[in-house]
């Protein structure tokens, strides 16, 4: 078995886990703020403790505290980082019953920002973990980690499932991105533990069900009204002819006929490589996959 690991998603996850972030200030001990079940856990230097129940947001917690304290991020050692890394990445490997592995990264912008500038514009100015730089130069010289450019490794991952497909060779995408469930094969899901396999026809109604609801994360919109969950009984059942006549027909109610394509672009897992099947024309990118 073959796992095709994203390490995107990786990477954020044993960065942030590699590094804690201090309230400091000039007249009393450092603080951690935790989100907790009913408001946040602030816990202080000094052994004290307080809990702030319906409390929303850690802004909220600072405007109750009696002085003004300053966000420091303090980093763990590189080498405690990268031992962290090859920790989640053999758990993971061992997990999906692999022997064999790739680990993909993406770097810089993809077509998807191409097509739409909105793309991802929150994550923008948000923040990044410490040791990111040497999590992805860990990956990639003691992993022969391959980097992505203009595709993203949510992409590259559905490629090679494909093709893998096409020669009969067991592979396994281990990754927690939901968008990936619209790729047929094998997954093994790490933050729940959970392997499972998906069928062509269940991956095309994850993909019309995302088309429904829109992408909230990359700042994809959908229908206003339809969630996750409308979203999924809407195609519940439905061949994919058929949901792309009830996507379609939604979208016209909605005013929204005139994105439908662009939503397309943007949702759409590659199948294969980006040459191939991205002309900057709707009918030529769709034409790309066979399965679409």
């Amino acid at each position: 078995m073959h796992a095709l690991i994203d390490a995107d998603i990786l990477k954020y996850a044993c960065g942030f886990a590699c590094q804690k972030t201090l309230w400091v200030s000039e007249d009393g001990p450092a603080l951690t703020i935790k989100k907790v079940k009913g408001g946040f856990q602030v816990n202080s230097e000094d052994g004290a403790s307080t809990l702030y129940e319906g409390v929303r947001t850690k802004a909220e917690v600072l405007d109750q505290l009696p002085v003004a304290y300053t966000e420091t991020v303090v980093p763990e050692p590189d080498g405690y980082c990268r031992q962290t890394v090859k920790q989640m990445l053999t758990g993971i490997i061992k997990a999906a019953g692999a022997d064999t592995y790739q680990v993909y990264l993406t770097r810089g912008k993809c077509f998807r920002f191409g097509v739409y500038s909105e793309y991802k514009a929150s994550r923008v100015n948000t923040p990044k973990p410490y040791h990111l730089p040497t999590v992805e130069e860990y990956l990639i010289e003691h992993h022969d980690a391959i980097v992505c450019h203009e595709i993203e490794a949510d992409d590259a991952l559905a490629i090679q499932q494909t093709e893998a497909a096409k020669r009969g060779d067991a592979s396994i995408i281990c990754t927690i991105d939901k968008d990936l469930n619209m790729v047929p094969g094998l997954r093994y899901d790490w933050g729940k533990g959970e392997t499972y396999l998906i069928s062509e026809e269940d991956g095309l109604r994850s993909f019309w069900a995302q088309m429904l609801s829109g992408d909230s994360d990359d700042d994809i919109p959908g229908i206003t009204g339809i969630g996750a969950v409308k979203s999924k009984r809407l195609v519940q059942g439905l061949d994919n002819k058929q949901c792309k006549q009830v996507v379609t027909e939604v979208y016209e109610q909605n005013g929204m006929l005139d994105v439908f394509e662009r939503n397309a672009m943007l949702l759409w897992m590659l199948r294969k490589p980006l040459e191939q099947t991205y002309n900057k024309t709707y009918a030529e990118f769709m034409a790309g996959s066979e399965q679409y």
